[in-house]
């Protein structure tokens, strides 16, 4: 991959050429900070040609897609060119318009309302260990005063209705345990240290015979062993939300979820607070337009096939 000592060798025979990765140009967390970097380097240059393999695998063991960049510093044109060469298109695009994030488009002109301003996108749930927590509907048996599973009766208080983009896409059914409580206000409730044991046995039992798993996990530190690994997501989601895939495939699929379901994969969204103009189902109508297809396409980042990868701030980022 690029580095900052390719570009300064670069510069003394005014042209390089180097393999890359896809994401490159889309990432815009994680490993950012260096992408970033290694973008604004790139800028320096007068001209750049990008051939971008956004459907097809190159190298067959590289999780993520190739292209090819070509910097040039002898034509002062100031310009990009792209060319998809899956799909056979080219574009021209001046250099001063590719800012943190690079998009190949000229239409880069939408709306004027940013859908995080309205709504809030999140990840969902991590338990870290999903085995211990979700129940399959093949697994467990509906009883008066709870759900029998593998020989424990784990209470009704303590089992959520759950969901996936893939488990709602083929109509299956699935429980979690969810080791907290909500209080009448809405807020996450945690369980002092044994009152989960004492209010919930059947529970406790149940997820203890995953115990030494549970604690290998790289949780947070504050989380106690029968609670899920990361924080995150828990005190929102106590509300009615919408669930969208990380990863779109051809449509955007776009799920209604009620208040007390608690989804373990995907990004969830919830309407900010303040928020009277626009409601779930206008949120729904948004995502599921043409125009947020095409910006998808845009922004997301090829992983396989036809597919992309989408973060939560795309999604917040897009103008309608």
């Amino acid at each position: 991959s690029i580095t900052r000592s390719d570009l300064n060798l670069a510069l003394k025979f005014l042209l390089c050429l180097d393999i890359i990765m896809n994401p490159l140009f889309h990432t815009e967390f994680s490993i950012s900070d260096s992408l970033k970097n290694v973008r604004k380097s790139v800028l320096i240059y007068e001209t750049i040609i990008v051939d971008d393999y956004t459907q097809e695998k190159v190298f067959d063991e590289a999780l993520v897609k190739s292209a090819i960049m070509v910097l040039d510093m002898q034509r002062e044109n100031n310009v990009l060119y792209y060319r998809d060469m899956t799909l056979g298109t080219e574009l021209e695009i001046p250099t001063s318009q590719l800012a943190d994030k690079w998009f190949f488009t000229t239409d880069m002109i939408r709306g004027e309302r940013r859908f995080g301003d309205y709504y809030k996108v999140s990840h969902v749930v991590a338990t870290l260990l999903n085995e211990a927590y979700v129940l399959s509907e093949k697994e467990y048996e509906e009883m008066e005063k709870g759900v029998l599973c593998k020989n424990h009766l784990i209470e009704a208080a303590v089992v959520k209705g759950t969901a996936t983009p893939r488990t709602l896409r083929y109509g299956k059914s699935e429980k979690i345990i969810f080791p907290y409580t909500y209080s009448t206000e809405g807020k996450l409730i945690r369980f002092e240290d044994q009152e989960f044991e004492k209010k919930y046995p059947g529970a406790a039992a149940y997820l203890n015979g995953f115990r030494e798993k549970l604690d290998k996990r790289k949780k947070d530190t504050s989380a106690k062993w029968y609670e899920y690994g990361r924080s995150q997501a828990l005190a929102g989601l106590n509300r009615e939300k919408l669930l969208v895939s990380t990863v779109i495939t051809e449509n955007v699929e776009v799920y209604k979820l009620e208040k007390e379901c608690i989804p373990y994969a995907g990004m969830y969204i919830v309407a900010r607070e303040g928020n009277l103009e626009y409601t779930l189902d206008d949120a729904m109508r948004i995502l599921r337009s043409e125009e947020f297809k095409q910006y998808v396409a845009d922004v997301g980042i090829h992983i396989s096939g036809s597919s992309l990868r989408i973060t939560s701030k795309d999604i917040e980022n897009y103008t309608f």
